[in-house]
């Protein structure tokens, strides 16, 4: 094992031991600061010379297939990586700054699995969204901001429900944060021209009974996993919005009608990760979600009825799992 390799494993190995699920290096003039986020939170753990920045770095970039030679322009990249049994993917991701570049590690456990009663803090909530593998078609929308379980929940729901029935299941992701038994995995490849528009498109044609859809980016992809769900698919997806109006309001914003929210879109559940009090010494996260059905809204008003985020948090620390002052 060289130097640089010794240097990554013993920032990586922090990392795994602290779960952390991103690495950021902040680069100063003669040392290069490593944050890790932990339970969403961004701590200051290790700091390390520039000297050794570089050498991980270029070490970083040519295990992930980047250009070392190309310093100007972002680039990223993905790295295999074993500790104690345990797989990881790392995805790397550059960006050009004064002096070098910074760099970004995204770590995305392969081995680790999370049942949908681990992830939802309260059992009402994980046994309402279980309820919605017995749909057959249909659209159901998984929202919140980065780093607040969307995709995990979503595997999660995928391998729930391969216990129970033998679907054909095909998912469409960019990229894919972790590979799964049973399942059909696209990624997205602009290089071979594989992007959500023609990569829907054969999907359609390879006979799934659910389609688990990364994201709703845009206006295009929107109006395939429309179509896909109204044509007798189960489609799942995640997009960017802060709860679960906001959900609706976004596609309303990239072109869906109303009538097409409230025939295709199943269930809404947007989600929340809080930081939970200390049960035995160790701190753990757990999500709250808004979850609200479109087609059961009351008639001739804009009204659902579902429990909010600061409902659920007073919830929450009526049970004792947050102190007071996380509510608001």
């Amino acid at each position: 094992m060289n130097n640089a390799e010794k240097i990554i494993k013993n920032i990586l190995i922090i990392a795994f031991n602290e779960t952390a699920s991103d690495i950021h290096f902040y680069v100063e003039e003669d040392s290069v600061k490593v944050f890790y986020r932990i339970n969403g939170m961004r701590q200051l753990k290790k700091k390390i010379s520039f000297k050794q920045y570089t050498v991980i770095l270029l070490h970083l970039k040519f295990s992930a297939s980047m250009d070392i030679g190309e310093s100007f322009r972002p680039q990223d990249g993905a790295l295999d990586y074993k500790y104690k049994n345990h797989q990881y993917s790392l995805r790397l991701s550059t960006l050009p700054v004064k002096y070098t570049e910074s760099l970004t590690i995204r770590i995305l456990p392969q081995t680790k699995r999370y049942s949908i009663d681990e992830l939802c803090l309260f059992p009402f909530q994980h046994e309402k969204i279980t309820e919605l593998l017995s749909l057959t078609s249909g659209l159901i929308i998984f929202s919140g901001s980065t780093g607040s379980g969307k995709t995990t929940l979503m595997y999660s729901l995928i391998e729930k429900l391969l216990e129970t029935k033998n679907s054909q299941i095909i998912t469409l992701e960019d990229p894919i944060e972790r590979n799964l038994t049973d399942v059909i995995q696209i990624q997205i490849n602009n290089t071979a021209q594989i992007n959500y528009e023609s990569g829907l498109k054969a999907i359609l044609r390879h006979d799934p009974d659910v389609i688990l859809l990364g994201e709703i980016r845009d206006a295009l992809t929107a109006k395939y996993a429309f179509r896909a769900a109204l044509t007798g698919h189960l489609v799942l997806t995640t997009i960017h919005a802060n709860n679960a109006k906001g959900t609706l309001d976004r596609l309303k914003e990239i072109g869906i009608s109303e009538l097409e929210i409230n025939q295709t879109v199943k269930s809404v559940i947007s989600l929340e990760l809080i930081l939970l009090n200390k049960i035995k010494g160790y701190k753990r996260r757990a999500a709250i979600a808004e979850i609200i059905s479109p087609h059961l809204k009351k008639e001739k008003t804009d009204e659902f009825k579902f429990l909010s985020f600061k409902e659920l948090r007073k919830k929450a620390y009526l049970y004792g799992f947050i102190p007071k002052e996380k509510i608001v």
